[in-house]
């Protein structure tokens, strides 16, 4: 067993993890590929906290947008800059579920999340919110 020294430690963690995502449309058809990469801590926090919603004097967790704020911030270019801005998030809502579901997932894998993290985004999915 090897204990890491908190250099080494800094080191392994400046390494975020990414993934080159082919994306294959329900007809098998090739479409092209999304770079996606994992969150750093700080970006997770954000990401949680953006699914708490206040009604009335409590809060709760809202996952209705959970898929679409996590590709979001996790969807890069070949140069890992953002590939999206925060205003394109009602488009991201638009686009076509193989495709969000594929950019999730990756993204879910790549920043480490248990499976729960997954079967709670898909439970939570509600057709209606493409509506808005």
């Amino acid at each position: 067993m090897t204990f890491l020294s908190k250099d080494d430690l800094w080191e392994v963690s400046s390494e975020i993890p990414y993934d080159d995502v082919r994306l294959v449309d329900p007809d098998g058809k090739y479409r092209g590929t999304m770079r996606v990469r994992g969150m750093t801590a700080d970006e997770a926090q954000v990401w949680q906290n953006a699914q708490m919603v206040t009604v009335g004097n409590k809060q709760r967790v809202d996952r209705r947008d959970a898929a679409s704020k996590l590709v979001l911030l996790t969807v890069v270019k070949e140069d890992f800059s953002p590939f999206f801005e925060k205003s394109d998030l009602l488009k991201i809502r638009k686009m076509p579920a193989w495709i969000l579901n594929a950019l999730t997932e990756a993204a879910i894998k790549q920043s480490g999340m248990s499976e729960d993290a997954k079967v709670e985004i898909e439970e939570d999915f509600d057709p209606a919110q493409s509506e808005d």
